[in-house]
């Protein structure tokens, strides 16, 4: 049943409806309307008009946060479509991945305050609209103090990625906080800020039953970046290219301990599913222990700018080094939610080859 009138759906519509405008042709407006039954299936009507004067009116529900699994988010707006006889339309403040995906599987046209809006109606008059917007979820104020920037938030976050959902869930406090190597202090922390955006879902006593993959990363990223969470990050130029790079790898000393990270595995994974990226090989990424040395070792010089780089070196946080930087005789392979951040925090068109990882990792059931 909608809330309606509550302050935090209100907010959503007021931020939704510009871009949804935004999205429309020339000459087509649209006009929020609130309920004629308050308490009833609906938030409100969407009224969109054609040029000639013709509307179409969608039953719309406004979500704050999508705290709810996208199946059911959904499914409670196209009932509430069906239940009127009008299209469904979500306003949400964010229409992630999976929000997106199972609307259209639906049929539930959708908005946002960032820009992705899909509106699908056969009139008259006939509409179909569909722009993209942010690659990433804005901030979420959940009014927690706890950031998810630290080394420990990073092994909780890595941990719960990782777990199978058949065999490792449910899973409690004292067993996730085992599994990460961390304190049960620190799980303590961390989970109530994923479970207030949705990413997992818990019982009365606390334990885990559910996570989504995608809002474990989205919620991560609000707060870890790449080039700002590690110890230290540098840029370099190998102005011969980064094949020169990649023929050096070998040589550089165990000491260094160079792991690979962002790009060049996103780009195995994928080919090794028979998948071209995306987004082409331009830089390469790596986690060291020595930056200087690494650097000297493989010839790079400092980049100018971040855009002139096609080389980046970080040393991670102490803290995180038996995660990030493992003996030189295991695989050279940062874990693979780590990539999937560092993807989603390095700029340019790198968070859509993150989209597409997670894509294939998802049909691959992994």
């Amino acid at each position: 049943m909608a809330r309606n009138g509550s302050v935090d759906e209100t907010v959503t519509v007021r931020r939704v409806m510009p871009a949804l405008r935004a999205a429309l042709p020339d000459g087509w407006s649209a006009r929020w309307r609130p309920p004629e039954n308050p308490g009833g299936r609906i938030d409100g009507q969407v009224d969109v008009t054609a040029p000639g004067g013709q509307a179409l009116t969608f039953a719309a529900q406004a979500k704050a946060t999508y705290r709810l699994p996208a199946p059911k988010t959904v499914g409670e707006a196209l009932q509430a479509g069906s239940a009127l006889g009008m299209p469904p339309l979500l306003l949400i403040d964010y229409a992630n991945k999976a929000i997106r995906t199972e609307c259209e599987a639906q049929g539930v046209s959708y908005a946002d305050s960032t820009g992705w809006v899909a509106l699908n109606a056969a009139g008259p008059p006939g509409l179909y609209v569909k722009t993209q917007g942010a690659p990433r979820s804005p901030v979420v104020r959940d009014g927690s103090i706890n950031r998810l920037d630290g080394p420990g938030a990073g092994k909780v976050i890595r941990t719960l990625w990782e777990l199978n959902d058949g065999s490792h869930l449910p899973r409690g406090v004292r067993e996730l906080a085992a599994e990460a190597g961390v304190s049960p202090g620190t799980v303590s922390k961390v989970l109530p800020v994923l479970e207030s955006f949705g990413a997992i879902e818990r019982d009365g006593s606390g334990r885990i039953l559910k996570r989504d993959r995608r809002l474990l990363l989205e919620r991560w990223v609000q707060d870890y970046s790449f080039a700002k969470s590690n110890a230290r990050v540098e840029w370099f130029l190998e102005p011969r290219g980064i094949d020169q790079v990649l023929r050096k790898i070998p040589s550089v000393p165990d000491a260094n301990r160079l792991v690979m990270t962002g790009p060049l595995v996103a780009r195995r994974r994928l080919n090794g599913r028979g998948t071209i990226p995306v987004v082409p090989l331009a830089t390469l990424a790596y986690y060291t222990a020595d930056i200087d040395g690494a650097a000297a070792t493989l010839g790079l010089q400092k980049a100018p700018n971040r855009g002139a780089a096609n080389i980046v070196l970080a040393e991670p946080r102490r803290s995180q080094d038996s995660a990030l930087l493992p003996p030189a005789n295991l695989e050279r392979e940062a874990p693979l939610p780590q990539v999937l951040a560092d993807l989603m925090t390095l700029g340019g068109r790198y968070p859509e080859l993150a989209d597409q990882l997670l894509d294939q990792l998802e049909q691959g059931n992994e």
